[in-house]
């Protein structure tokens, strides 16, 4: 299977999920740009937000983050009956694992995104693979938005295909193993890409499934889809960019890992139907509760604006009269009032 079929069948993926991408773009803006009013009652009227998605999360992610350093390690371990392992060892094995994942990985950096995108958007997922270079696991949060899947999938070791969306800039992606570097092909995925390769489909193509920073990049950047597809004879990684995928950014290869399973581990924020867009996070369900807040805080501060400023005045001379102020039965300083 050649990446340009491969590409095809995950732009059906894209467009399946439209509706749910949309939401998520709306949850992205309620959280760090506020709900802002669409029509204020007059020039400089209050247009602020009650944050309430960011108030909760922020009350919730330590408690995820600290579960981590708690007492506990992360793994325990098990001597496999027969052999000569014991308890001790097993334990030992674990704090080493423990130590190794904490404090000799990226691993605590990049759990406190996954951690924040699960809390807010519902399902992150963490790909784990091994760093070649640093002779290390290495950790990659993925926000949801950058993970395609079928819209059938439920369990990810299960699903026809995975795609990682990967953004990088022009430096970054020559300084990629196996990639592709010639500067012909690195300035036609730079972007929007370049009409260099003769595609008729091209066209249609674009018309069809657009989305900046996931099928092209601002003017510096490069995006680059990894697809992993399910076959007979195990995992197929096909890696290309999405505005010219008829020709590989690297040659396919085969599941590196002895396991058979595919990288990536993911974090639903909770269990209510089998479907990979199903687990809402806190953003979703409370966003209601948000708008109702900040319109009552935006009407407040409306009412306090005109209950404190003069509402009319007077276009004439106010008439002026003079009486008297009565103290203990006898008149001791005259008072000047105007009325109009």
């Amino acid at each position: 299977m050649d990446s340009a079929t491969i590409h095809a069948a995950v732009e059906e993926d894209l467009r399946d999920r439209e509706t749910w991408e949309n939401k998520q773009a709306d949850l992205y803006k309620a959280r760090y740009r506020g709900l802002r009013r669409t029509n204020p009652p007059w020039p400089g009227a209050s247009d602020i937000n009650w944050p309430l998605v960011d108030t909760i999360i922020g009350k919730l992610a330590p408690h995820y983050v600290g579960q981590l350093y708690a007492t506990e390690l992360l793994a325990s371990f098990v001597a496999e009956p027969g052999t000569d392992g014991t308890p001790a060892l097993a334990t030992s094995a674990a704090q080493w694992f423990d130590y190794k994942l904490k404090h000799q990985s990226n691993f605590e950096r990049e759990i406190l995104f996954v951690v924040n995108w699960q809390l807010m958007l519902g399902r992150p997922v963490l790909k784990v693979v091994w760093d070649t270079d640093a002779k290390r696991i290495r950790f990659v949060a993925i926000e949801p938005a950058r993970i395609i899947v079928p819209p059938s999938t439920a369990d990810l070791w299960e699903a026809d295909r995975i795609t990682h969306v990967m953004t990088f800039s022009p430096d970054a992606y020559r300084r990629m193993p196996n990639f592709r570097t010639d500067d012909e092909f690195v300035a036609s995925i730079t972007g929007r890409g370049t009409d260099s390769e003769e595609r008729p489909d091209r066209a249609v193509t674009e018309a069809r499934v657009q989305r900046e920073g996931i099928t092209y990049g601002s003017a510096d950047e490069i995006v680059v889809w990894e697809t992993w597809v399910q076959t007979a004879d195990g995992w197929e990684v096909h890696t290309y960019s999405p505005v010219r995928p008829s020709d590989p950014v690297r040659n396919m290869y085969r599941h590196p890992y002895s396991h058979g399973r595919p990288p990536f581990a993911d974090f639903p924020n909770e269990m209510t139907e089998p479907r990979w867009e199903a687990p809402r996070g806190i953003a979703e369900i409370v966003l209601p509760y948000q708008a109702q807040l900040t319109k009552l805080l935006n009407e407040k501060n409306d009412a306090l604006t005109l209950y404190n400023r003069p509402l009319f005045q007077s276009s004439v001379d106010a008439d002026t009269t003079t009486f008297p102020l009565w103290t203990s039965g006898r008149p001791s300083v005259q008072v000047t009032a105007k009325f109009g």
